[in-house]
């Protein structure tokens, strides 16, 4: 991959704070929708109601269907310190990854109650998990799964500065997340401005909905720290593509149709999968799973994509900075800017943006 603009500083802006929404919109499809086409100079304003006037009968709207869990739990010391407790994803026989929050240190073989002081239902902390900082993995003999599901909490991103509400039950899930794809800590926000109605009007006007799943993880929050956005190591995140859509994706390609992508974590599935594919000296896309840590950045050449549906973004950010590959690092900082002007509703309850890709693979 070509480097270019590779210092952290060039992906800075400035965000006035009471443009960060906290809160849902009343109506999904209500937000606005900012318009960047390959050959815009300047992007054009219309609200997310209006997508369809931005796609092509043909198309194919990759979407992810992970199911947010109920995450956030706590459990307490025999102190009775509360821990706060975020269940990032199951390992084998009663074993998590998992965020922990409180008084520390966690050491290997500390036990922590869960519910109350002295419960008889228990964790214990097995190691710390040196190849993702920040994350320990724990054990229980209870099904922490279940627990979660009963008395856990919607994890809100921490910028929220807020608790999950029974409002928040509905609205941070995509009206196309399943039961059988539980599993991801945060939502994939691009597909929150979909409505069921709005869904079944594109269908009608013949584009076509595929589904992949990404368990979005913790590390979707994970800052740069580094001036060299090139050494920033990326964040791993579990994903699946079946093979009715990898059949979708590839009827497209043979009738020349677009590939939409709705959401960074789709993106980084059909990208991923395709760098897989050209490593077989194939151009097709195949069933498979895995894991991606795929950083997609400026000088990226895009496999398979020709459009995406993003939200907006932190600044200094990975997301931003994928954003950059995208529309090129100029027009980005430069539709934003634009967007702050218009007072653009930003991050996850946020507004949205319908870009298309300029840097493609040949």
């Amino acid at each position: 991959m070509h480097e270019i603009d590779s210092q952290l500083s060039d992906y800075d802006f400035t965000l006035p704070p009471e443009l960060i929404a906290t809160r849902a919109l009343e109506e999904r499809s209500a937000s606005k929708l900012l318009c960047l086409g390959k050959d815009d100079k300047h992007p054009t304003h219309d609200v997310f109601s209006n997508l369809e006037k931005y796609l092509k009968s043909g198309d194919v709207l990759v979407v992810n269907n992970t199911k947010v869990m109920k995450a956030r739990i706590y459990a307490y010391k025999a102190t009775g310190g509360r821990v706060e407790i975020l269940l990032v994803r199951p390992h084998a026989e009663g074993r998590w990854a998992a965020l922990m929050n409180g008084s520390g240190p966690f050491l290997p073989g500390m036990k922590l109650s869960l519910g109350a002081v002295g419960h008889p239902d228990s964790l214990e902390v097995i190691a710390r998990l040196k190849e993702e900082p920040g994350l320990y993995e724990i054990f229980s003999a209870c099904d922490l799964a279940k627990h979660a599901r009963q008395v856990g909490e919607m994890p809100l991103p921490p910028y929220f500065g807020r608790k999950a509400d029974d409002n928040d039950e509905q609205r941070y899930q995509t009206v196309y997340a399943l039961d059988q794809t539980w599993g991801a800590v945060a939502a994939p926000t691009a597909g929150l401005h979909f409505t069921q109605e709005h869904l079944e009007k594109l269908a009608s006007q013949g584009i076509i909905l595929a589904q992949t799943t990404l368990h979005v993880g913790p590390g979707t929050f994970l800052p740069i720290r580094v001036d060299n956005i090139a050494d920033h190591k990326m964040h791993v995140e579990y994903f699946s593509m079946n093979e009715e859509t990898a059949l979708v994706l590839n009827q497209a390609r043979q009738r020349k149709s677009r590939i939409v992508v709705v959401g960074s974590t789709a993106l980084r599935v059909v990208e991923q999968v395709m760098l897989w594919a050209h490593e077989k000296n194939s151009q097709d896309f195949f069933a498979c799973e895995g894991k991606t840590s795929l950083f997609i950045r400026p000088g990226y050449k895009f496999l398979a994509c020709d459009a995406m549906i993003t939200n907006f973004h932190i600044p200094r950010s990975t997301l931003f900075v994928l954003i950059a590959a995208v529309v090129g690092r100029e027009r980005a900082l430069a539709a934003y800017e634009e967007a702050i002007s218009r007072k653009y509703r930003f991050f996850s309850y946020g507004d949205a943006c319908y870009f298309e890709m300029t840097n493609k693979f040949i």
